[in-house]
């Protein structure tokens, strides 16, 4: 009687690394191209071998600018966020207000001016 081999399921991550190969394959071959075609074009081997890895480092700086400033917009919404529930938490006597009071114009604070 016949032999039934049974092949083994890929999973998800295995699909996945395997695509993630091929197309690092494809985008170190198109290195390449580009390599070749800047030397045909009559660059330098050296200069046109660097332009790939300064093409990269400028890519990563944009990246870098980027995150920073997300990352510092993100930080300031949350210190915006707790400041505004630490503020809801206060009765109108904790917080204060500007008026004219006892002492004068002012920031008074539980009847007191505290400014």
């Amino acid at each position: 009687m016949g032999e039934s081999v049974v092949m083994a399921h890929r999973g998800t991550a295995e699909r996945f690394g395997c695509w993630l190969a091929k197309q690092y394959r494809r985008l170190a071959h198109q290195e390449l191209r580009l390599t070749h075609w800047v030397i045909r074009r009559g660059v330098s081997s050296p200069i046109a071998r660097a332009l790939p890895w300064l093409a990269k480092f400028i890519v990563l700086g944009l990246l870098l600018y980027v995150a920073f400033w997300l990352a510092l917009l993100f930080g300031f919404a949350f210190a915006g966020a707790w400041v505004v529930k630490a503020e809801s938490r206060m009765t109108p006597e904790q917080r204060g207000e500007w008026r004219d009071g006892q002492d004068g114009h002012g920031f008074y604070r539980d009847g007191h001016r505290v400014d």
